[in-house]
Protein backbone atom coordinates (compact mmCIF):
# COMPACT_ATOMS: atom_id res chain seq x y z
CA UNK A 1 0.00 0.00 0.00
CA UNK A 2 1.27 3.44 -0.87
CA UNK A 3 2.25 5.56 2.12
CA UNK A 4 -0.27 8.21 3.02
CA UNK A 5 0.98 11.75 2.48
CA UNK A 6 -0.63 14.40 4.68
CA UNK A 7 -0.72 18.02 3.54
CA UNK A 8 -1.36 20.85 5.98
CA UNK A 9 -2.00 24.40 4.89
CA UNK A 10 0.05 26.87 6.91
CA UNK A 11 -0.88 30.37 5.88
CA UNK A 12 -0.06 29.95 2.22
CA UNK A 13 2.63 27.33 2.79
CA UNK A 14 2.02 23.61 2.61
CA UNK A 15 3.99 21.13 4.64
CA UNK A 16 4.06 17.58 3.34
CA UNK A 17 4.43 14.88 5.97
CA UNK A 18 5.62 11.52 4.65
CA UNK A 19 5.70 8.65 7.21
CA UNK A 20 8.83 7.29 5.51
CA UNK A 21 10.74 10.50 6.17
CA UNK A 22 12.59 10.45 9.50
CA UNK A 23 12.53 14.17 10.30
CA UNK A 24 12.72 14.96 14.00
CA UNK A 25 11.79 18.39 15.28
CA UNK A 26 13.47 19.38 18.53
CA UNK A 27 12.57 22.12 21.00
CA UNK A 28 14.85 24.19 23.20
CA UNK A 29 14.99 27.37 25.29
CA UNK A 30 18.78 27.14 25.66
CA UNK A 31 19.35 30.16 23.42
CA UNK A 32 23.07 30.25 24.16
CA UNK A 33 23.59 26.98 22.33
CA UNK A 34 22.53 28.52 18.99
CA UNK A 35 24.96 30.58 16.93
CA UNK A 36 24.66 32.45 13.64
CA UNK A 37 26.65 31.40 10.60
CA UNK A 38 29.21 34.00 9.57
CA UNK A 39 28.25 33.32 5.94
CA UNK A 40 24.67 34.43 6.51
CA UNK A 41 23.29 37.93 6.05
CA UNK A 42 22.95 40.26 9.06
CA UNK A 43 19.76 40.51 11.08
CA UNK A 44 17.26 43.03 9.73
CA UNK A 45 15.31 44.53 12.61
CA UNK A 46 12.41 45.52 10.35
CA UNK A 47 11.91 41.84 9.47
CA UNK A 48 12.15 40.88 13.15
CA UNK A 49 9.42 43.41 13.98
CA UNK A 50 7.12 41.97 11.29
CA UNK A 51 7.62 38.43 12.59
CA UNK A 52 6.88 39.56 16.14
CA UNK A 53 3.65 41.16 15.01
CA UNK A 54 2.67 38.01 13.12
CA UNK A 55 3.34 35.81 16.15
CA UNK A 56 1.38 38.15 18.45
CA UNK A 57 -1.59 38.00 16.08
CA UNK A 58 -1.44 34.36 14.92
CA UNK A 59 0.74 32.52 17.39
CA UNK A 60 4.07 30.80 16.70
CA UNK A 61 3.96 28.02 14.11
CA UNK A 62 6.10 25.17 15.30
CA UNK A 63 5.54 23.70 11.86
CA UNK A 64 8.21 26.19 10.67
CA UNK A 65 11.27 24.94 12.59
CA UNK A 66 14.65 26.50 11.91
CA UNK A 67 17.45 24.48 10.30
CA UNK A 68 20.74 23.96 12.14
CA UNK A 69 23.94 21.98 11.76
CA UNK A 70 25.99 20.78 14.69
CA UNK A 71 29.49 22.19 15.23
CA UNK A 72 30.86 20.75 18.45
CA UNK A 73 28.36 21.59 21.19
CA UNK A 74 26.87 24.46 19.21
CA UNK A 75 23.96 24.57 16.77
CA UNK A 76 24.76 26.75 13.73
CA UNK A 77 21.63 28.28 12.21
CA UNK A 78 21.51 27.86 8.43
CA UNK A 79 17.90 28.92 7.94
CA UNK A 80 15.72 30.85 10.37
CA UNK A 81 18.00 33.28 12.16
CA UNK A 82 15.25 35.92 12.18
CA UNK A 83 12.76 33.43 13.64
CA UNK A 84 15.35 32.46 16.25
CA UNK A 85 15.91 36.12 17.16
CA UNK A 86 12.18 36.61 17.65
CA UNK A 87 11.89 33.48 19.82
CA UNK A 88 14.79 34.61 21.99
CA UNK A 89 13.44 38.15 22.41
CA UNK A 90 9.90 36.89 23.16
CA UNK A 91 11.21 34.04 25.34
CA UNK A 92 9.51 31.40 23.20
CA UNK A 93 10.80 27.86 22.64
CA UNK A 94 12.91 27.37 19.52
CA UNK A 95 11.80 24.50 17.27
CA UNK A 96 14.62 23.19 15.10
CA UNK A 97 15.70 20.42 12.74
CA UNK A 98 19.27 19.15 12.69
CA UNK A 99 20.82 18.83 9.22
CA UNK A 100 23.90 16.78 8.38
CA UNK A 101 25.62 19.16 6.00
CA UNK A 102 29.27 19.74 5.22
CA UNK A 103 30.55 23.35 5.50
CA UNK A 104 30.34 23.66 1.70
CA UNK A 105 26.77 22.33 1.59
CA UNK A 106 25.80 24.59 4.48
CA UNK A 107 27.16 27.68 2.71
CA UNK A 108 25.32 26.80 -0.48
CA UNK A 109 22.09 26.15 1.44
CA UNK A 110 22.32 29.57 3.06
CA UNK A 111 22.58 31.25 -0.35
CA UNK A 112 19.75 29.27 -1.92
CA UNK A 113 17.34 29.55 1.01
CA UNK A 114 17.82 33.28 1.45
CA UNK A 115 17.56 33.94 -2.28
CA UNK A 116 13.99 32.62 -2.20
CA UNK A 117 12.92 33.99 1.19
CA UNK A 118 14.20 37.55 0.83
CA UNK A 119 16.35 38.75 -2.02
CA UNK A 120 19.99 39.26 -1.11
CA UNK A 121 21.64 42.53 -1.96
CA UNK A 122 25.27 42.89 -3.03
CA UNK A 123 26.46 43.62 0.56
CA UNK A 124 24.86 40.33 1.69
CA UNK A 125 26.76 38.33 -0.93
CA UNK A 126 29.93 40.26 -0.10
CA UNK A 127 29.63 39.45 3.60
CA UNK A 128 28.86 35.82 2.80
CA UNK A 129 31.89 35.16 0.58
CA UNK A 130 34.25 37.19 2.79
CA UNK A 131 33.18 34.99 5.71
CA UNK A 132 34.02 31.95 3.58
CA UNK A 133 37.50 33.40 3.06
CA UNK A 134 37.39 33.59 -0.75
CA UNK A 135 40.51 35.51 -1.81
CA UNK A 136 38.95 37.69 -4.57
CA UNK A 137 36.27 38.91 -2.18
CA UNK A 138 38.81 39.65 0.55
CA UNK A 139 40.84 41.66 -1.98
CA UNK A 140 37.69 43.40 -3.18
CA UNK A 141 36.78 44.33 0.39
CA UNK A 142 40.26 45.77 1.04
CA UNK A 143 40.24 47.69 -2.25
CA UNK A 144 36.86 49.22 -1.36
CA UNK A 145 38.15 50.27 2.05
CA UNK A 146 41.46 51.64 0.72
CA UNK A 147 39.74 53.78 -1.92
CA UNK A 148 36.45 54.44 -0.15
CA UNK A 149 34.26 53.28 -3.04
CA UNK A 150 31.25 51.03 -3.38
CA UNK A 151 31.00 47.43 -4.53
CA UNK A 152 29.92 48.04 -8.14
CA UNK A 153 32.66 50.55 -8.93
CA UNK A 154 35.39 48.49 -7.27
CA UNK A 155 34.19 45.23 -8.76
CA UNK A 156 34.05 46.57 -12.30
CA UNK A 157 37.55 47.98 -12.02
CA UNK A 158 39.15 44.88 -10.52
CA UNK A 159 37.32 42.27 -12.56
CA UNK A 160 38.39 44.01 -15.77
CA UNK A 161 41.99 43.48 -14.69
CA UNK A 162 42.43 47.14 -13.91
CA UNK A 163 42.74 47.74 -17.65
CA UNK A 164 39.41 49.46 -18.21
CA UNK A 165 36.28 50.42 -16.33
CA UNK A 166 33.58 48.70 -18.34
CA UNK A 167 31.77 45.97 -16.47
CA UNK A 168 32.72 42.53 -17.80
CA UNK A 169 29.95 40.34 -19.12
CA UNK A 170 28.12 38.27 -16.50
CA UNK A 171 29.99 40.09 -13.73
CA UNK A 172 26.94 40.28 -11.49
CA UNK A 173 26.27 36.55 -11.91
CA UNK A 174 29.89 35.69 -11.16
CA UNK A 175 29.84 37.91 -8.07
CA UNK A 176 26.69 36.30 -6.69
CA UNK A 177 27.82 32.73 -7.31
CA UNK A 178 31.26 33.09 -5.76
CA UNK A 179 33.08 33.01 -9.08
CA UNK A 180 34.55 36.51 -9.08
CA UNK A 181 38.15 36.33 -10.31
CA UNK A 182 41.05 38.78 -10.42
CA UNK A 183 44.70 38.72 -9.36
CA UNK A 184 47.14 40.96 -7.49
CA UNK A 185 48.29 42.56 -10.75
CA UNK A 186 44.72 43.74 -11.36
CA UNK A 187 44.64 45.27 -7.89
CA UNK A 188 47.91 47.13 -8.54
CA UNK A 189 46.74 48.45 -11.91
CA UNK A 190 43.36 49.50 -10.50
CA UNK A 191 45.07 51.24 -7.57
CA UNK A 192 47.22 53.25 -9.98
CA UNK A 193 44.12 54.28 -11.93
CA UNK A 194 42.49 55.46 -8.70
CA UNK A 195 45.36 57.75 -7.64
CA UNK A 196 44.35 60.85 -9.69
CA UNK A 197 40.67 60.01 -9.19
CA UNK A 198 41.03 60.03 -5.41
CA UNK A 199 42.96 63.30 -5.49
CA UNK A 200 40.10 64.90 -7.39
CA UNK A 201 37.42 63.37 -5.16
CA UNK A 202 39.16 64.75 -2.06
CA UNK A 203 40.09 68.08 -3.64
CA UNK A 204 37.32 70.20 -2.12
CA UNK A 205 34.50 69.84 0.40
CA UNK A 206 32.04 70.80 -2.35
CA UNK A 207 32.66 67.36 -3.85
CA UNK A 208 31.67 65.44 -0.71
CA UNK A 209 28.01 64.86 -1.76
CA UNK A 210 29.07 63.19 -5.04
CA UNK A 211 32.47 61.66 -4.24
CA UNK A 212 31.00 58.14 -3.78
CA UNK A 213 28.59 58.31 -6.71
CA UNK A 214 29.57 55.39 -9.03
CA UNK A 215 28.65 57.48 -12.09
CA UNK A 216 30.94 60.29 -10.94
CA UNK A 217 33.79 57.88 -10.23
CA UNK A 218 33.38 56.22 -13.62
CA UNK A 219 33.40 59.61 -15.36
CA UNK A 220 36.60 60.53 -13.51
CA UNK A 221 38.21 57.25 -14.54
CA UNK A 222 37.32 57.84 -18.19
CA UNK A 223 38.72 61.35 -18.06
CA UNK A 224 41.95 60.59 -16.17
CA UNK A 225 42.65 57.53 -18.36
CA UNK A 226 42.66 59.63 -21.52
CA UNK A 227 46.15 60.23 -23.00
CA UNK A 228 45.19 63.88 -23.42
CA UNK A 229 44.41 64.39 -19.74
CA UNK A 230 46.65 66.83 -17.83
CA UNK A 231 46.18 66.35 -14.09
CA UNK A 232 47.75 69.54 -12.74
CA UNK A 233 45.95 71.64 -15.32
CA UNK A 234 42.62 70.06 -14.42
CA UNK A 235 43.14 70.67 -10.67
CA UNK A 236 43.96 74.30 -11.37
CA UNK A 237 40.80 74.73 -13.44
CA UNK A 238 38.77 72.81 -10.85
CA UNK A 239 39.78 75.29 -8.14
CA UNK A 240 38.11 78.12 -10.03
CA UNK A 241 35.12 76.10 -11.29
CA UNK A 242 34.30 73.98 -8.24
CA UNK A 243 30.71 75.31 -8.12
CA UNK A 244 29.95 73.54 -11.40
CA UNK A 245 30.47 70.11 -9.81
CA UNK A 246 26.92 69.18 -8.87
CA UNK A 247 25.05 65.90 -8.62
CA UNK A 248 24.15 64.40 -12.01
CA UNK A 249 21.92 61.50 -12.99
CA UNK A 250 24.36 59.70 -15.29
CA UNK A 251 28.01 59.25 -16.18
CA UNK A 252 27.41 61.07 -19.47
CA UNK A 253 26.18 64.18 -17.69
CA UNK A 254 29.16 64.10 -15.34
CA UNK A 255 31.41 63.86 -18.39
CA UNK A 256 29.89 67.06 -19.79
CA UNK A 257 30.59 68.83 -16.49
CA UNK A 258 34.18 67.58 -16.39
CA UNK A 259 34.80 68.52 -20.02
CA UNK A 260 33.54 72.01 -19.26
CA UNK A 261 36.11 72.35 -16.49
Amino acid sequence: MQAKIVKRNLGGLTRVSDPHEDIRVFKSTDYGRFVFADENRPIYQAHVAKLKQSIEENGYLRERPIDVVTRGDKLVITDGQHRFTVCKEMELPVYYVVKEDSPEEMAKAIRVINAYSRAWKEPDYMRHFVALGLAPYLKLQKFMKDHDIGISAAMGLLASGGLNISNPRDLKHDFRTGNLVFDDAAVERASMLMLPVNEIRNFHERLMPIRKDPAFIKALLVMTSSPRYEHERFLKNLATNIESCVSCTSMGKYMLVLEGI
